[in-house]
């Protein structure tokens, strides 16, 4: 019968330190868990489509009270409105929540790849997730007048939408209660859904173009805006968000634009240069709510 090869020298001195290092790294993991569950992470049903339970993922900072009033991130995931999962913001919530933001991630329903429907029940769906939240600030611990939309891509659409007071509402919906956010975080986001070189999806939205065109709806009411763009993204043209940034600022609205050399659609993920670029939007993010004093809320 064959003998068993014989172990290196040391095999078993690194075999004792592996499960050590084993051992260690899942009772940080169990105590990363641990931590997070007492920030309060829940999951709530902001509203019921039929069969379908539309959800929110709340998750609270340290030290989080129910009768505080901290300003709130609310994200919206993108793929095209056909697809996506709220789960691709995971890191960006739990840094701010870090912060002392409260951060929630949004469910909402996508529209059929093949039929061309018009992406209308998703900005239906991004405006009662706003109104919820706003509704429920009290319970929340959130300060209702510093909640800001944010988005990528299909889902940087939504939160342009939100900031800017686009879009229908739901016919159950509260009126009376505003959908609008204090400041949009735009990364790579569709804002011209017109005809022409610029234009993303009028194929589906046609000459209804202009109820949901962020880029077609400037006013002195939007929300002060940061957008995140690269200079290779072949869906969402610089000159465009350029145009729009400038409009924004002709309308009074602060917006800024901060463009990077050679970076693709979605550059900001993770699969990134090793989140390189993750990194550094992020903190750009945090420069900009500082700037519009929301960090004051947190000291």
């Amino acid at each position: 019968m064959p003998y068993p090869c014989p172990r290196p020298a040391g095999f078993y001195s690194f075999l004792a330190c592996y499960w050590l290092l084993v051992l260690l790294l899942g009772t940080k993991a169990h105590a990363q868990s641990d931590e997070i569950e007492r920030w309060g992470a829940g999951t709530y049903c902001y509203k019921q489509v039929g069969e379908r339970s539309l959800r929110l993922h709340v998750m609270n900072p340290p030290k989080w009270s129910q009768t505080d009033a901290r300003p709130a991130l609310v994200f919206f995931h993108g793929g095209g409105w056909v697809a996506g999962s709220p789960w691709v913001f995971d890191w960006q919530r739990e840094h701010f929540a870090k912060l002392g933001f409260v951060c929630i991630t949004v469910e909402y329903r996508l529209v059929g790849r093949e039929t061309l429907e018009p992406p209308f029940i998703c900005i239906e769906d991004a405006r009662s997730a706003m109104r919820w939240v706003r509704g429920r600030a009290g319970e929340l611990g959130i300060d209702p007048h510093r909640i800001a939309s944010v988005g990528a891509s299909a889902g940087g659409h939504l939160a342009a939408c939100i900031g800017m007071g686009v879009g229908n509402d739901a016919p159950q919906d509260d009126t009376d209660i505003s959908p609008v956010s204090q400041a949009m975080i735009l990364l790579n986001p569709v804002l011209h859904n017109g005809p022409g070189e610029y234009g993303f999806g009028h194929k589906r939205i046609g000459e209804r173009f202009r109820q949901i065109s962020p880029f077609h709806s400037v006013s002195a009411q939007a929300a002060p805006a940061i957008i995140f763009v690269g200079t290779e993204d072949p869906l969402v043209p610089v000159p465009m968000l350029r145009e729009f940034a400038d409009a924004m600022e002709s309308a009074g609205v602060h917006c800024e634009l901060r463009v990077y050399q050679g970076q693709g659609h979605s550059f900001f993920s993770v699969r990134n240069e090793n989140g390189k670029y993750r990194a550094i939007t992020v903190r750009a993010m945090e420069q900009f709510l500082r700037s519009i004093g929301w960090f004051d809320a947190l000291t």
